[in-house]
């Protein structure tokens, strides 16, 4: 028996164009235990085991932009030589871990020299900074060294985050003495800014703008 199938109109399916984002920072700052806390141009990030050396990075992004899922999410920081502490080498490298912080950073310290609360810094650090890092690289000679963000954006964004923060904390891998590598921040604009690199599908209300590399800006209609 001839059977007749049925013709059946296909509609078709738009698929999302992916656009490239160039995100840096919305707030970036270190905190140096031994003199407080600086927002300049540049971090220095480094392990001194909770002596008054010790420095740690705060940064924030702001991902409002994009759209999970995100495909790719790689921060890039310039990292050059401390010319008044030793700068971390190939030879005496630094781990430089990143951590997810549940607290807005730029609420955490001052931008100046001072901080409202002497025991808020390590409050942040024990209570709102998680205990696994997501990103890790090993900091030798000066260049640039990316981290792997993705996981975190795609979670920061499916909880309906707007921006993500992190805590930016050092260790010291051989012992010969304390390392302290400098990274350059948007301040410093002989370099490169930390950058997060993302390729995601735009958010609702967001222009991009083609840029020359295949980068894009955004611009937010209001």
């Amino acid at each position: 028996m001839k059977i007749t199938i049925p013709s059946i109109a296909l509609a078709a399916i738009a698929t999302p164009a992916l656009a490239s984002f160039a995100i840096t920072p919305s707030y970036e700052a270190y905190f140096y235990a031994g003199s407080g806390p600086r927002v300049n141009d540049r971090f220095i990030v480094n392990d001194a085991g909770g002596t008054p050396f010790e420095a740690n990075g705060l940064i924030q992004f702001d991902i409002s932009s994009l759209t999970a899922p995100v495909p790719s999410a790689i921060l890039t920081f310039e990292k050059y030589n401390n010319p008044f502490l030793n700068g971390s080498t190939d030879e005496s490298p630094v781990q430089i871990d990143l951590f997810v912080s549940s607290r807005d950073v730029s609420g955490v310290i001052s931008d100046d020299d001072g901080i409202t609360d002497p025991n808020e810094y390590s409050s942040w650090l024990a209570n709102d900074v998680s205990s696994d890092s997501v990103a890790t690289a090993i900091i030798g000679d000066d260049g640039f060294y990316s981290f792997d963000l993705t996981a975190a954006v795609n979670a920061a964004l499916t909880g309906g985050a707007s921006s993500i923060d992190f805590a930016i904390r050092g260790t010291q891998i051989n012992f010969d003495d304390f390392h302290n590598p400098y990274f350059a921040t948007s301040l410093d604009t002989g370099r490169l800014a930390p950058t997060l690199a993302a390729t995601a599908v735009p958010a609702p209300g967001v222009a991009t703008i083609a840029l020359v590399g295949g980068l894009a800006a955004t611009r937010r209609r209001r």
